[in-house]
């Protein structure tokens, strides 16, 4: 999130700069398209992600730097502590003050305007990370108190990668877990 505003504190105009840069890169797209293509179109959609891209660049870091991090804390699991990474991954939880902090970002984002607005929309995109992975340890959770557990888990994951619009269910789910705390919910029943 630091990143994030502090790219926008060092360029002037961070839209323009990531308009000038997708510019650029769909220029030879552009210059080989059928006479038919929807030039106009394409501009606009320009526009439209030289928005967010920031907070697009930041998310993909940071997926990059969680994936090498959980690749190399289950190494080191296995070596070490067997069992001890998916125990910690499956426990992961968000306290109730950040998840009403990143409410409260968008909200900023969503009624105010101008450069505030992108600066929240551009962290709230950092904050789909956070609860994308969150989300997932508790589906996860569920999953394997399932008797299909073994074919489920899988999907799970499977469903994550191909289907994007499934990581929407999942970020909401780790959001009211930070009120509801479904993963223990799950184990008593489960216990019952």
């Amino acid at each position: 999130m630091v990143g994030v505003v502090g790219f926008y504190l060092y360029a002037n105009d961070a839209t323009a700069l990531w308009q000038s840069v997708l510019s650029v890169m769909v220029q030879p797209m552009l210059e080989n398209s059928p006479p038919d293509a929807p030039i106009d179109e394409i501009k606009q959609s320009i526009q439209v992600f030289s928005q967010f891209m920031t907070g697009a660049i930041a998310a993909g870091t940071v997926y990059g730097l969680l994936f090498g991090l959980f690749l190399a804390r289950w190494w080191q699991s296995v070596l070490f502590n067997p069992g001890g990474f998916r125990e910690e991954y499956l426990s992961l939880r968000v306290h109730p003050q950040v998840a009403i902090a990143s409410l409260l970002i968008v909200a900023i984002a969503w009624f105010s305007s101008g450069i505030v607005s992108e600066v929240c929309w551009n962290i709230s995109i950092l904050l789909v990370v956070l609860y994308t992975f969150v989300g997932t340890a508790i589906v996860h959770s569920a999953f394997l108190e399932t008797k299909i557990k073994r074919f489920a888990v899988p999907f799970l994951y499977v469903t994550l990668v191909l289907v994007p619009h499934a990581i929407a269910l999942v970020v909401l789910v780790g959001v009211l877990d930070a009120w509801l705390d479904l993963r223990s919910k799950i184990l008593n029943k489960k216990n019952m």
